[in-house]
């Protein structure tokens, strides 16, 4: 759940518009994101999985949203110890932590458009 007080502390001083495109952006991306780490965890591809799961840490953390930032963070650290056991499912609860943050943002974004 987004932590709406530090969302508008972290918007505060950008426009609109801005903001939007940013919402925006992590609506239309997220699914490849996560896509690409599902697939890297079928390949077994630790590289893949610290580097995806680094990238979408720091994509979801700007929503002020934990659950997501904490998730993806827990992938890249298994990927880090090559540990793969858990792995299906700490992404499986990160993809429902994800679907949730891009559905709470749709409500979110109607304050940031004319």
């Amino acid at each position: 759940m987004i932590d709406k007080v530090k969302f508008r502390e972290m918007f505060a001083y950008y426009d609109k518009e801005v903001v939007a495109e940013v919402i925006d952006d992590f609506i239309s991306e997220y699914e490849t994101r996560l896509r690409e780490i599902r697939e890297a965890i079928e390949m077994r591809d630790a590289e893949m999985i610290r580097q995806s799961s680094h990238s979408f840490k720091g994509m979801s953390g700007t929503f002020m949203d934990p659950l997501p930032h904490r998730l993806s963070g827990e992938l890249e650290s298994m990927a880090k110890e090559d540990e793969f056991s858990g792995m299906p499912e700490t992404y499986t609860r990160l993809v429902k932590a994800a679907k949730e943050l891009a559905e709470e943002l749709k409500i979110v974004r109607m304050d940031y458009v004319s």
